[in-house]
């Protein structure tokens, strides 16, 4: 990936040597989807994709005047709107959430591995309940009190 990367001048050599003398760099790659050596077009997706902005500046409308920022997204279910306003410091507040701290890794699942898809998933899978002792084993979670020997 590096390689393409550096061929396509997206990164410099500099980084990505870099990038592989990291003991533990947090990076991974989900490999389900694959693209083949001969595939050109896929893999320029695949390097495009990689190098996407984490947000989207066309979404962004910043009032200097007044220092507010403006975020305009798909409708939120809980606000009921399309937008978030907030000053221009609760927006790099907001921001640097997304940046982890040093050695920490910061994973993202989106789509089918989304924490509110496999909660949806979860939930219409039928529970399997399992008398064990005094508790009751659930979708592998222990219920009830704990019963020490002789209970």
């Amino acid at each position: 990936m590096l390689k393409l990367l550096v061929a396509e001048h997206a990164i410099g050599e500099r980084l990505a040597a870099g990038l592989l003398a990291w003991r533990h760099s947090g990076f991974s790659v989900h490999n389900a989807v694959r693209v083949r050596a001969g595939d050109l077009e896929g893999r320029k997706k695949l390097a495009h994709y990689t190098l996407r902005a984490p947000l989207s500046l066309e979404k962004m409308t910043y009032d200097a005047g007044k220092g507010m920022v403006i975020y305009r997204s798909h409708m939120h279910k809980s606000l009921k709107r399309n937008f978030q306003v907030m000053s221009g410091a609760q927006w790099l507040e907001l921001l640097c959430r997304h940046i982890p701290d040093r050695f920490e890794d910061l994973v993202r699942y989106v789509g089918w591995y989304s924490t509110r898809v496999r909660g949806d998933r979860a939930a219409l899978a039928p529970r399997a309940v399992v008398a064990q002792g005094a508790g009751e084993r659930v979708s592998g979670r222990v219920s009830g009190t704990s019963a020490g020997p002789g209970a």
